[in-house]
């Protein structure tokens, strides 16, 4: 079952049933553990609990505002994520794409339809990812995840380190119990996070 708990929690790093703030929910804190601070916050109308990890890798901003952009490269890091395709590329610093996941049989692959856009200056980065509204016209017979919702918010702290602080709310869609996703709500976000430093380190 562990397993299981571990594939699931794949989806928190980007789903959500609404596009809200951070401050507008009451985040609990979890745990801290291995550099990593951890909260959990309950979701209105939701059985599903919001997620937000925060830590200080060794990389300069610019460099993961650099890899975060690239889009088309997120599976070299991106917990789980086998495949994107981006369908309006708007500018530099917006587009929308279409995002699978890839889960061991007998679950089904996920995937979804996202809208990202970044903004950013010499000492800060904010990314915002949502459901897109425009359509893709594609084939597949994986589960389509309707409600996405996730902020990365990078700070500078000094030459060569920057605060990381990732957030975000999912429903996997179809039959998956609440518990098991919520039983490991921040394993995901942490692992992408890690991946993430050790490429840019």
């Amino acid at each position: 079952m562990n397993y299981w708990i571990s594939v699931l929690s794949v989806f928190i790093s980007c789903l959500s049933a609404k596009a809200i703030s951070a401050q507008e929910l009451n985040w609990i804190f979890k745990e801290e553990d291995d550099k990593f601070k951890s909260w959990e916050a309950e979701f209105s109308n939701s059985k599903i609990k919001a997620f937000k990890v925060e830590t200080i890798i060794n990389a300069p901003i610019n460099a993961i505002a650099e890899l975060l952009s690239d889009l088309e490269k997120m599976p070299d890091w991106y917990d789980r994520v086998s495949e994107i395709k981006i369908f309006d590329q708007i500018n530099n610093d917006e587009a929308h794409y279409y995002i699978e996941i890839d889960l061991p049989w007998p679950v089904k692959n996920r995937f979804a339809l996202a809208h990202c856009k970044m903004k950013q200056d010499e000492n800060s980065v904010e990314i915002d990812i949502d459901a897109s509204p425009l359509s893709y016209d594609f084939k597949t017979n994986n589960v389509k995840m309707e409600m996405i919702w996730a902020r990365w918010r990078l700070t500078k702290m000094n030459e060569g380190q920057t605060r990381i602080l990732h957030y975000g709310h999912m429903d996997p869609s179809g039959k998956v119990p609440a518990w098991i996703v919520n039983k490991s709500a921040n394993a995901s976000p942490k692992k992408t996070i890690k991946t993430m430093a050790k490429l840019l380190e």
